[in-house]
């Protein structure tokens, strides 16, 4: 996992997009215009937060949090119908 702070980009970016090797999560994104009219002016969007995974380091995270979702829901019933 590699995590970008503060990356811009004239392009707004998805919430969640991938490639062949990664799948990236962006948090944050907001539009920025700065020095609007000079010679160094920027328009475009800021992402506080963009974190880079590697497919498998992915689709590992995500079976995780789902084994835990079923773990959450097997006690909840437990409760319930004790």
């Amino acid at each position: 996992m590699v995590v970008h702070k503060n990356v811009r980009s004239t392009v707004e970016k998805p919430s969640m997009y991938y490639d062949d090797d990664h799948v990236y999560i962006v948090n944050g994104q907001k539009a920025v215009s700065e020095n609007v009219g000079e010679d160094n002016e920027f328009i475009g969007f800021e992402v506080e937060e963009e974190i880079e995974y590697g497919k498998d380091e992915y689709i590992a995270l995500q079976a995780q949090q789902v084994t835990s979702c079923e773990n959450m829901i097997i006690e909840l019933s437990e409760v319930v119908y004790a």
